[in-house]
């Protein structure tokens, strides 16, 4: 069973080398270790969680496998100045798998866009459904339309992108100020 793609999704931001990339709920950095990647040594990817335990194990494993560009930050990502990087600092935002866990979504969008430059992108992947108990609760489900609109009233243009996965859903948000 295939629940997510995060190669295709990763190539989808369009990163470049050199490119600061954010990893918001990055848990155990599947995402934040393959946009380590194309962003090379010339870039850096910050991976933020709010449970310490995750990053250190993040880091640790990052550092096994020769990722050296992974810098790791404690934060909140649904409070003001939560995630303690400074303003317009990322050409790339990481999203998955995590809004359908924030109560707090425009703190969250607040954030988001502080971090981000003008044209910026956000990469959104999320559950379609719960899927029988393996995504999240029926009731913390975030629609796809939900999460369009969401971005949307917040100056981000959408770009669909279908993978035809049954399981989630993806596109990219661009950023204007």
């Amino acid at each position: 069973m295939n629940f997510s793609q995060p190669e295709m999704h990763i190539e989808s931001l369009g990163l470049n080398p050199g490119n600061i990339v954010v990893d918001f709920g990055a848990g155990t950095g599947a995402y934040a270790k393959l946009a380590a990647q194309e962003v090379t040594s010339r870039g850096i990817v910050y991976a933020v969680d709010i449970h310490k335990d995750l990053l250190t194990r993040l880091k640790k494993d990052a550092l096994e496998e020769g990722i050296h560009n992974i810098e790791i930050v404690w934060g909140d990502i649904e409070v003001k100045n939560g995630v303690q990087l400074q303003d317009h600092i990322a050409d790339a935002v990481i999203l998955s798998n995590t809004l359908f866990m924030i109560s707090n979504k425009e703190t969250l969008m607040q954030e988001i866009k502080r971090i981000l430059k003008s044209g910026g992108k956000v990469l959104v992947v999320e559950w379609t459904d719960s899927h029988d108990g393996i995504g999240p609760h029926k009731d913390h489900v975030v629609q796809e339309s939900d999460a369009h609109t969401l971005f949307a009233e917040n100056n981000f243009t959408i770009s669909h992108i279908s993978d035809q996965n049954p399981y989630h859903y993806r596109f990219v948000a661009t950023y204007t100020l």
